[in-house]
């Protein structure tokens, strides 16, 4: 199955798991905006932080989270 995309790049060279992972850390990344365009009653709702802890857990676990020392030593 495909992965769906709205970028314009074709990733058609990549292997699935790397396209795979692309399309989480993209899904991440539009969860985490809403810390930044969401209203504040919004952000707040048990859910939406659910989902931000997930969001900022993807990205720790594939390197690209806040600790690039965790990063790189891995």
């Amino acid at each position: 199955m495909p992965i769906a995309s709205n970028s314009p790049v074709r990733l058609t060279h990549l292997s699935q798991a790397t396209r795979a992972e692309i399309e989480v850390l993209r899904l991440a990344a539009g969860i985490l905006d809403l810390q930044r365009t969401a209203s504040p009653s919004i952000r707040e709702l048990a859910s939406v932080q659910a989902l931000m802890h997930a969001a900022e857990a993807v990205f720790d676990e594939l390197g690209f989270g806040d600790e690039p020392d965790r990063a790189l030593s891995s």
